[in-house]
C-alpha cells in the first residue's frame, strides 16, 4: 500500500506534507464551513472534537497529505490517495481533495495535484482516477484543466447514504 512519502513536496506557493496536531486549527476552520466536506464525501465538522477525530485518521492512513499555504503559513487543504479497485488490468491511483473555501479559484488545487505527479510515478502508479459528484461543478472544471477524461457516470451513497450520481475521470501522467 502507498503511504506518503517521508519527504515534503513545494510548490512556489504550497508545501505538500504529513499532518501535524499544530495543524489541528486550521483543519477545523476550514473543515467546519457547511457543504465543503459534503462535496468531498464528510460530514463538515460541528466541533474541534470532530477535526481533532479527522486529524487522527489522516495520520493513521499516512495518505492524506496536508496542503499547506506558505505564504499564510496554514494548512488549507487535504490530498488524499489510495489504489482505486475498479480496475483490475492496470494500476490506478484514485485521487480525493478538499479546499479551504477562501482559496477556491485561485488555482491552488491544481498546482498541488500536478505537484504530486513524479511521487506517484515514483511508486509506478502513472494512471489516476477521481470520481466526483455529477453537480460538483468546481471539481469538474478543476479536473478538465488537469486534463483528465470523463471515464463513467453511475450511483454511488454519499455520506448520507443516499443515493447520488457520479462521475469517475481519469488520466495518464506519464
Amino acid at each position: 500500500m502507498l503511504t506518503l512519502p517521508e519527504y515534503k513536496i513545494e510548490t512556489n506557493i504550497l508545501i505538500l506534507r504529513k499532518w501535524t496536531h499544530f495543524d489541528l486549527k486550521d483543519l477545523y476552520e476550514f473543515g467546519k464551513i457547511d457543504g465543503l466536506g459534503e462535496m468531498a464525501g464528510w460530514h463538515h465538522f460541528n466541533n474541534m472534537k470532530d477535526a481533532k477525530t479527522f486529524l487522527a485518521l489522516f495520520q493513521y492512513l499516512n495518505t492524506v497529505f496536508c496542503v499547506y499555504h506558505k505564504k499564510d503559513r496554514k494548512a488549507i487543504g487535504t490530498l488524499d490517495f489510495a489504489e482505486d479497485d475498479k480496475f483490475i488490468t492496470k494500476k490506478v491511483l484514485a485521487i480525493g481533495y478538499s479546499l479551504s473555501k477562501d482559496y477556491w479559484g485561485k488555482g491552488i488545487m491544481k498546482e498541488a495535484i500536478e505537484a504530486v505527479y513524479d511521487f506517484f510515478l515514483e511508486n509506478d502508479f502513472s494512471t489516476l482516477s477521481a470520481t466526483v459528484y455529477k453537480d460538483n461543478l468546481n471539481s469538474i472544471r478543476l479536473l478538465d484543466k488537469l486534463g483528465f477524461e470523463f471515464y463513467e457516470n453511475y450511483f454511488d451513497y454519499n455520506v448520507d447514504n443516499k443515493l447520488v450520481e457520479v462521475n469517475k475521470y481519469i488520466k495518464q501522467i506519464k
